[in-house]
């Protein structure tokens, strides 16, 4: 009996059915991609002129884009071969052939995940300038590269795929969460160094919170690898994995769309705005027609005395840093108060210093000293 609901002449489409689920995957694939190709562009477009403000983050974010492109292209191409049907109506050239193109789409998928969070990594590069934090990105520059070579070798040393006896499907299922897990630990590493970044920083909670919540959004990173796995292992563990490895792979295309899309979020200015801290006891004049710009300074080596009753102030490092949003600085005028002095006369006199990194460092400090005399 026709269904009432549905037009008369007009037929649903038996595409996706029972027995086979591979169009799924191609469409879920081709519209991740496009939305992790829309953040890409919104990165480009911060990052212009790409001669200036291109830097190594942008490079390893743009090698993700790239190596995500051609997984997605492969794990596509195994949709015709069969990808996604019941495995009865399979012959095993086809099962082979499919196999093959799993395997290297999972090899493709680690690339591009780890290309995205090592992107984050250089991204803390451009945030500061001090050793100590330079020393921690370094770290995690470091352990990406680790952790990818391990997930790489335990992924890439499996056996097929297809009609796996239960001891080596719990083997493959096995060699998955460890690299997920040190995957997610990595994550969370990269979540909770921003934390130790603006922990100095005096600015209110709720701006700490702002800043920190565009690193913050990769945690659903975690959540989707976890149900990944579920998906997978029930694959894994199935008569007909070819069928169940579909919707495996619809939450692996989840998961690496949203690793690039998040690698993208903290450059996004709203993260910005709220950075200015308002130090110096004055506030910051912007120049027209020039973007918003993020401070964060702190006061050094106050010195007060003179014989003929004069007073200096020496106030240094005023680090401004919008490389999150655009990468660019900005010109301003500090106005400085006379601290409750108003009897007396102030001159004051500044030297600016600007020490700006090579071309494979873009990260931007700004020193301003500050010298004022009450007379």
């Amino acid at each position: 009996m026709a269904d009432p609901s549905i037009p008369s002449g007009v037929h649903p489409s038996d595409i996706v059915n029972g027995r086979d689920h591979g169009p799924l995957v191609t469409v879920a694939a081709g519209l991740f991609i496009t939305c992790s190709l829309l953040f890409y562009g919104v990165r480009l477009l911060i990052r212009w002129p790409w001669t200036a403000l291109f830097s190594r983050d942008d490079l390893a974010v743009t090698i993700a884009t790239l190596l995500s492109i051609v997984q997605v292209a492969v794990i596509c191409s195994a949709v015709p071969k069969g990808m996604g049907r019941v495995q009865q109506e399979l012959t095993p050239a086809a099962i082979s052939t499919i196999e093959k193109m799993i395997y290297a789409s999972d090899l493709l998928w680690l690339l591009a995940i780890y290309a995205s969070r090592l992107s984050v990594a250089l991204l803390f590069f451009r945030l500061t300038s001090q050793q100590k934090h330079m020393k921690w990105c370094r770290m995690l520059t470091v352990a990406c590269g680790v952790v990818w070579l391990i997930a790489f070798l335990l992924v890439g040393a499996q056996p097929k795929l297809g009609s796996l006896e239960p001891a080596i499907a719990d083997g493959i299922v096995a060699r998955w969460v460890v690299a997920e897990l040190l995957g997610n630990l990595l994550e969370l590493g990269l979540i909770a160094f921003p934390v130790y970044l603006v922990k100095g920083l005096q600015m209110s909670m709720a701006t700490k919170f702002t800043i920190l919540s565009g690193f913050a959004l990769r945690l659903p990173l975690i959540a989707l690898s976890i149900v990944r796995l579920v998906y997978l292992s029930n694959a894994l563990h199935s008569v007909n994995f070819s069928f169940e490895f579909a919707t495996a792979e619809i939450f692996s295309q989840a998961e690496m769309c949203y690793a690039l899309i998040s690698a993208t979020l903290p450059c996004l200015r709203i993260f910005l705005r709220a950075t200015y801290t308002g130090r110096l006891g004055g506030s910051v004049i912007d120049t027209p027609g020039e973007s918003q710009m993020a401070t964060a300074g702190s006061a050094r080596n106050d010195t007060i005395g003179s014989a003929e009753k004069s007073q200096t102030r020496r106030m240094t490092e005023l680090q401004v840093f919008d490389e999150l949003s655009t990468g660019e600085t900005q010109s301003s005028a500090v106005v400085v108060g006379n601290a409750g002095r108003d009897s007396r006369k102030a001159s004051v006199s500044t030297k600016t210093s600007e020490q700006t990194a090579d071309a494979s460092d873009t990260a931007i400090m700004v020193r301003q000293t500050v010298d004022v005399r009450y007379e």
